[in-house]
């Protein structure tokens, strides 16, 4: 008997303004099947679609996946008691959701959060009515319908207030399987809570793979606990299911590495999508417009679970220009973030606080310790420190750091702190380098001691280098250190066993992320003070008392909006209210007529990158104590503009599209001069639109293939001070301009969503080329494209519809007859045939019935020897 064989199809976009999918058969193909051999191999099967979308959708469910990820937090003593109060500490997300008044009593909403320890995964619904009005404007919930046993409730659990959750294992519904789209509604797991205003727990039901047949093996030694009341709605869920029992439960098949058991750790994501039900089956709510049908696991109406370490990030800016000096002025404008803490007072002679700062570049890892008792009244009510035990000497201190006023960080180069090894859980305790630092009123820079691998032993070897600068005293309660640590000879020090990838040095860069623990001491060795209830231990290197300190690029980051309907006119006031930041920048008086000054925001879609240049003479004296501009100079038209546009008013953009300046490659520096793309407008009084200049790489050679499709739009004038340029890019214009090489992932287009950031630096130029400014001190070269100097652009979501993907047609051979299939969830699409595709082509229905199975809609046409195009028509 012949089975169906998928055919090897390959895809053909033709950028032409239908956007039309070609899908031709291989001709190396030999024929299974009795079809005409000319038709076989002649055949172009067209896949149109009556909404026009992305060309490339038909990758579109392997090339992006737009299911949000919820972080679940490391919790390893979470209690299951119906009270939320522990989870206040945890960096776990929230996913909010309602039942959208779809039934006849009101609505019901909640927030969910999910955590995990190497037992369970924990989960916590509470129900929050404060968010009904704002996304539904419905009523809360008018009537409660609880169940009051357990049979009651296994019996029909979609009858009753009730939470469920399609737990997708190995995350793979969304993606092709053998042919097929694997669907979110066979779910792997699904275990169901019903909410309880007497405290009940043991309303729980269970399925596995959709086969409605109860089997509660999944929930063999969970735990449960409910709270609140229907009356305050305030009801509470809070469950801690046993990993072990849901490997037990899931087919072996359906887990990832064929052993859910083997990767439960730090970056497993699994596919949750939660259905929340509200007095009756008619009442329920998966995320989504769909009450009946989960997301598809990977568009927008999914969500998927990600563990992650509970320990929150600190993030250590580039920061090339530091000097250790014992003044923490320079740190002013590196947006590190802070890590505060005290000694809680657990001495005898009060409290001592500080706040920490890191900071890094390819040389040095920085720290910045600063007094601050401004916060201790607020965390300790103790009073400050109110005797200082400063070391005399290096000697003295090296003997025993832990009896003066010092600091210590635990560092944790490979961050392994918290995971599973050999079957162990890795202490923090067991630091790889542990450097401490004396307190010094008198400006000693000596008091050091280090030890590797918590061995007890003085080892200065990773403080070979270092630099050190103590500022302050005690008196005035503004102590500072600051240290400078060579990452050469970290790496020295440590065994090699322990550095990330066996070799420290190859790790530097941004996203680098490591294990520090500060240990600060007042006093004496009773007054210390980790992170934590625990003086005397660091937290366990993955939970809420730990901390992660990440390289990060020290560009500021500003917020480009989603902005579907900017029109590009001249006139800023679709701006508005768009919550896109901004970047202010003038050419600080450096020409001869003054300083011109500008205020940047950007704005994107999916087809487009929008730029508005408003000129804002308001910044000019904050900023510079410069006249305004005193002179315009404008390009008269395009050649001229294009010929010299750095002579003229005009501004620039470094487009760093894979923004990878500042990061090491292949042993240099990859500078942010040599930009990606780099276009040019000029400011016109007179309202003109063609004063566009373009390059690539920085090549000096004009390129205006980026802006073939650019839309620009000039306003205000000079003698009013408020010329405004704005800008539509197109991506894909970009893309096909850039070498792929410089792209995301080696494509722009597809690394298109909310989240994605590139480099931007910005350079304006008033009158002429002297006059020019980048951000920073340099008129001449930009910010590195990591320092503070340096600009990243973040396309965010902005709670604007994101466009759903056409439905897929797909198309396969049973026997001697054509099978094309599409998803059941494309409502309102019906399948239409032609035998041409000339401009003018005559459309007509399939006259055969679709018939639905297994999620998809399938219809079978006799192949009639001459050829035939198919499309979705809506």
């Amino acid at each position: 008997m012949r089975t169906t064989q998928p055919l090897d199809l390959r895809v053909k976009v033709f950028d032409d303004a239908e956007e039309r999918c070609i899908l031709s058969l291989p001709m190396k193909t030999t024929p299974s099947v009795g079809l005409r051999q000319s038709w076989y191999l002649a055949l172009p099967l067209a896949i149109w679609f009556g909404v026009i979308s992305d060309p490339n959708s038909l990758a579109q469910e392997t090339r992006q996946n737009r299911a949000k990820p919820i972080d679940a937090a490391f919790a390893p003593n979470l209690t299951v008691d119906g009270d939320p109060a522990d989870w206040a500490g945890l960096i776990s997300g929230t996913l909010s959701m309602d039942t959208q008044g779809r039934g006849s009593n009101g609505t019901l909403a909640v927030d969910i959060q999910y955590a995990w320890n190497y037992t369970n995964l924990f989960i916590l619904v509470r129900e929050n009515p404060n968010r009904i009005t704002a996304t539904t404007n419905n009523q809360p919930s008018l009537l409660a319908w609880e169940a009051p046993d357990a049979d009651s409730y296994q019996g029909q659990p979609w009858s009753f207030d009730s939470i469920a959750f399609w737990i997708d294992c190995d995350n793979n519904a969304g993606t092709l399987d053998a042919g097929s789209v694997v669907v979110e509604n066979n779910a792997d797991f699904q275990p169901w809570f019903g909410f309880s205003s007497s405290g009940r727990s043991d309303l729980v039901f269970a399925r596995v793979n959709n086969t409605d047949i109860k089997d509660l093996s999944g929930l063999l030694n969970a735990a449960i606990a409910t709270g609140g009341s229907f009356a305050d709605r305030d009801r509470v869920i809070e469950i801690a299911l046993n990993w072990e029992d849901i490997a037990y439960t899931v087919a072996w098949d359906r887990q990832p590495n064929e052993d859910l058991l083997t990767v439960i750790a730090p970056g497993l994501v699994l596919g949750c999508e939660p259905l929340l039900v509200c007095n009756d089956y008619n009442s329920q709510a998966f995320i989504g417009p769909d009450q009946w049908n989960p997301g598809n696991g990977r568009d927008e109406y999914s969500r998927d679970i990600r563990l992650i370490s509970g320990a929150p990030v600190v993030a250590a800016a580039f920061a090339p220009l530091l000097s250790i000096d014992g003044d923490p002025g320079d740190w002013s404008v590196v947006p590190s973030a802070t890590v505060s803490m005290d000694t809680q007072g657990r001495g005898t002679n009060g409290t001592m606080a500080v706040d920490i700062q890191y900071a890094w570049d390819y040389t040095n890892l920085y720290f910045l310790i600063v007094e601050n008792t401004n916060r201790i009244t607020a965390t300790t009510n103790h009073f400050p420190n109110l005797m200082a035990q400063e070391a005399p000497a290096a000697a003295a201190y090296q003997d025993h750091p832990w009896s003066v006023d010092s600091i210590a960080f635990w560092l944790d180069l490979g961050n392994n702190a918290g995971t599973l090894e050999n079957g162990s859980i890795v202490v923090e305790n067991n630091a790889d380098f542990q450097p401490w630092f004396g307190f010094s009123s008198s400006q000693r820079t000596d008091l050091m001691y280090a030890r590797a691998n918590d061995s007890g032993t003085m080892d200065l070897e990773g403080l070979f280098s270092a630099v050190v600068a103590t500022g302050g005293a005690f008196a005035s309660r503004d102590r500072v250190i600051e240290v400078a640590l060579n990452w050469e000879d970290i790496a020295y020090a440590v065994d090699w066993s322990r550095q990330p990838n066996e070799d420290l040095l190859t790790v530097i860069a941004p996203g680098f992320a490591f294990g520090s623990e500060p240990l600060l001491i007042c006093n004496d060795f009773n007054a210390q003070a980790f992170i934590g209830p625990d003086p005397w231990s660091p937290g366990s290197g993955m939970d809420q008392y730990s901390r992660d300190v990440q390289l990060a690029s020290g560009a500021p980051v500003v917020d480009a909006a989603y902005a579907p309907n900017v029109t590009i006119d001249g006139d800023s006031a679709d701006w508005s209210t768009l919550p896109s930041g901004t970047v202010s920048l003038d050419t600080q008086g450096r020409g001869q007529n003054g300083t011109m000054a500008v205020d940047i925001r950007y704005a994107w879609d999916w087809t487009h990158l929008y730029i508005l240049v408003q000129e804002n003479t308001n910044s000019i004296t904050a900023t510079t104590n410069n006249f305004p501009n005193l002179f315009s100079q404008e390009a008269p038209n395009a050649a001229a503009y294009q010929d010299h546009p750095w002579s003229v008013d005009s501004i620039g953009f470094w487009i760093d599209c894979d923004n990878n300046a500042g990061v090491l490659k292949d042993g240099s520096i990859v500078v942010e001069n040599n930009a990606d793309f780099q276009p040019w407008f000029g400011f016109s009084s007179g309202q003109q639109t063609d004063l566009i200049y373009a390059r690539v790489n920085n090549s000096d050679t004009l390129n205006l293939d980026g802006l073939a499709n650019a839309l620009v739009a000039t306003g205000g004038s000079f003698a009013n001070r408020d010329r405004r340029i704005e800008v539509a890019l197109k991506w894909e214009d970009i893309a096909a301009t850039v070498e792929s090489g410089r792209q995301p992932a080696e494509d722009l287009v597809a690394a298109i969503r909310s989240g994605f950031t590139f480099g931007s630096e910005p350079l304006l130029i008033c009158n002429d080329y002297e006059a020019q400014a980048f951000i920073g001190p340099d008129q001449w070269n930009p910010g590195s494209g990591m320092d503070q100097y340096s600009r990243d652009i973040r396309l965010i979501d902005t709670a604007q519809p994101v466009p759903v993907p056409n439905p897929v047609l797909e198309i396969s051979l049973s026997e001697a007859e054509l099978v094309l299939s599409w998803p059941a969830t494309a409502n309102g699409f019906a399948l239409e045939t032609t035998a041409s595709l000339a401009h003018n082509a005559q459309w007509s229905a399939v006259p055969e019935t679709p018939t639905l199975s297994d999620g998809h809609y399938r219809v079978t046409v006799q192949p009639q020897g001459s050829a035939a195009f198919y499309r979705l028509h809506k």
